[in-house]
């Protein structure tokens, strides 16, 4: 994280209540269309912590507790699926693409949608393209999840790990057209 992007950052974080136990995910501090970003946590959930100077635009995209000073707008957005399909507005290399011209691909499969980020990191290191949203239906039924919470935990991971690049999705075994329409 920029050393000016987490100044903003820890300032405007005190706006919130216990807004000064905020943690953040340091690899994840970006901008975009006049928005700052960043994934924070505090002792109950992980959020987005969005500032900009305006009101309107790609801050107004995402959902949550809302507040404002020093000619500022935060938002402490919620990992809904509404903020995911904002966060892949913003940012496109948060969601998925597809993997067929790609020469060297890696499927992840995380089953419980909480180690992509740490995948992530990883693939940092490496020439290759991963498959971080993948899941076949009988995991899905096992895990009570569904293709688009797959993706929007992917989306989050992909963007607390800031990896911009790129990840493909696949609806394994999928045997009927109502699976298809699923996916």
């Amino acid at each position: 994280m920029s050393l000016k992007l987490k100044k903003v950052a820890v300032e405007l974080s005190g706006l919130f209540p216990n807004g000064n136990e905020f943690l953040y995910y340091e690899d994840s501090c970006q901008e975009a269309a006049n928005l700052q970003a960043v994934m924070a946590r505090d002792n109950t959930s992980r959020f987005l912590l969005l500032s900009s100077r305006e009101n309107s635009g790609a801050f107004a995209l995402f959902e949550g507790e809302s507040v404002s000073g020093n000619g500022m707008f935060v938002k402490k957005a919620p990992l809904t699926e509404k903020n995911a399909a904002a966060l892949r507005k913003v940012f496109p290399w948060t969601g998925p693409v597809p993997v067929l011209n790609k020469k060297c691909s890696f499927g992840c499969g995380d089953r419980l949608g909480l180690a992509t980020a740490a995948h992530a990191e990883l693939f940092k290191k490496y020439n290759a393209f991963p498959v971080f949203a993948q899941q076949s239906i009988r995991e899905l039924t096992l895990t009570k999840r569904t293709y688009r919470s797959v993706i929007d935990d992917a989306t989050f991971q992909v963007f607390q790990a800031g990896y911009t690049g790129g990840y493909g999705a696949d609806g394994d075994h999928l045997k009927s057209f109502e699976h298809i329409d699923m996916a």
